[in-house]
């Protein structure tokens, strides 16, 4: 009997070391803590389902470097949003809710400026499977990488492109107002 409980508890033991450590997990889908690459080291500030239509569709995590004040993070600082999906989304809908949250967060003259990166980033957008992953990091003076299942699809110069893209998450006019919220969980506003 000893031999058991020992034997289950160096097991659990085990199973624990070999998770990654603080990684954050939202319906099956895991977010690391940090994320690093070269010199930029950013930390999740939260995460949240995010409704596409009436479904929980999609996982997304939202990181940022430390230190960051509130009324900064719109602002031309490294930023990073990973998205999960959950459902399986078509290229056309997906580039619809796209479409539409760059148009709610951007000033007319911004949305048509971005019209040619708009028509890049829908190049590199196809239809969504549950287990797949789009990245999008934000760069100061080099623009947004986008990734899908960790390959790099292309980087989009536009501050523009960034500023209504991340805003569709943590702007203004987010499109889901209850996941924005938890996607800022971690910061600590003292306002």
């Amino acid at each position: 009997m000893r031999t058991t409980v020992i034997g289950g508890m160096l097991a659990a033991l085990l199973i624990t070391a070999s998770q990654p450590a603080h990684a954050l997990q939202i319906s099956q889908e895991e977010f690391a803590d940090t994320f690093k690459d070269g010199e930029l080291e950013l930390v999740l500030m939260g995460a949240a389902l995010k409704r596409f239509q009436v479904l929980k569709a999609v996982a997304v995590g939202f990181y940022l470097e430390e230190g960051v004040e509130e009324d900064e993070i719109l602002t031309p600082i490294p930023k990073r949003v990973e998205i999960a999906y959950l459902q399986n989304i078509s290229r056309t809908e997906l580039m619809a809710e796209t479409t539409e949250g760059l148009r709610d967060n951007l000033s007319a003259d911004a949305f048509d400026g971005i019209q040619e990166d708009l028509k890049t980033f829908a190049g590199w957008m196809r239809d969504m499977e549950p287990g797949d992953r789009y990245a999008m990091t934000y760069r100061p003076g080099q623009g947004t990488e986008v990734r899908l299942n960790g390959v790099l699809q292309g980087t989009i110069a536009s501050d523009d492109f960034a500023l209504g893209f991340f805003s569709i998450y943590v702007g203004a006019k987010p499109a889901d107002p209850r996941a924005k919220g938890k996607l800022l969980g971690r910061l600590e506003f003292n306002k």
